[in-house]
C-alpha cells in the first residue's frame, strides 16, 4: 500500500485478512460500470474511472454504459462523446434510415464518409429509424416522388421513370405526370403538395 494517496491494490490485505471476493471485487466491478459526465474537465464525454464526484454518485448522473451516458447528457454531440469515451466508430450507428427534410431524402445512421453508404451521421436518439429507404420515404416524405426519394436515399440511380403516370390538370388540359419527351401526353412532373 502506498502513503502517497495513489489508488493501488495491495494483495497482502486479502491474503492476511478474512476479506471475501464479494467485498473486494464486487465494488471494483460496480465502479467500473458506473459512467458519469466529465463536466469537471470539459471534455464532453463520460468516464468510468471510479472517480465520480460524490455529488454525482447520489444523484441521477450515474449510467450503466457509455452509450446511455452520452445519449442522455451529450446527445447534441453524441459521436464526439462516444469516441472520447473510448468507443470505436464501428460500435455505434446502425445503417438504418432516418429522414433528412433538408434534402427531401433519407440518410443512413452511420459516420459520415463511410464508403458505399449514404451516411448522414449517427441519428440522434429522438429520430425514427427505418430498415429500408422505401419505408423511410413512405412514412416521412410521403409527398415526394418515391422512386426519386429512394434513389437519392440509397445513392443508386432510379430505373423507374420519373413521375407517377397519373393524370393532372395544367390550365384547361389533362396531362400525365411524367418526363418522357417521346410521349406527347406528358406534362412534366406534377408538383407534390
Amino acid at each position: 500500500s502506498s502513503s502517497s494517496g495513489s489508488n493501488t491494490f495491495d494483495a497482502s490485505i486479502v491474503e492476511t485478512s478474512s476479506v471475501t471476493f464479494e467485498e473486494v471485487i464486487a465494488p471494483l466491478l460496480e465502479a467500473l460500470t458506473q459512467w458519469y459526465p466529465s463536466w469537471h474537465d470539459g471534455t464532453n464525454t463520460c468516464l468510468n474511472d471510479g472517480s465520480a464526484p460524490a455529488y454525482m454518485t447520489n444523484t441521477n448522473y450515474i449510467y450503466s454504459s457509455l452509450e446511455a451516458c452520452c445519449n442522455s447528457l451529450y446527445s447534441w454531440d453524441f459521436i464526439t462523446c462516444m469516441i472520447l469515451g473510448g468507443a470505436s466508430s464501428a460500435s455505434f450507428g446502425s445503417d438504418k434510415f432516418y429522414v433528412d427534410y433538408w434534402s427531401d431524402s433519407c440518410k443512413q445512421s452511420c459516420v459520415e464518409g463511410t464508403a458505399g453508404l449514404n451516411c448522414g451521421g449517427v441519428a440522434p436518439s429522438w429520430k425514427a429509424l427505418f430498415a429500408t429507404a422505401e419505408s423511410c420515404c413512405d412514412e416521412t416524405l410521403w409527398w415526394a416522388e418515391k422512386s426519386k426519394c429512394v434513389a437519392d436515399s440509397t445513392l443508386i440511380p432510379s430505373t423507374t421513370p420519373a413521375g407517377s403516370g397519373e393524370w393532372y390538370v395544367i390550365g384547361q388540359k389533362c396531362v400525365k405526370d411524367c418526363e418522357d419527351s417521346s410521349d406527347s401526353q406528358c406534362g412534366g412532373l406534377a408538383e407534390r403538395w
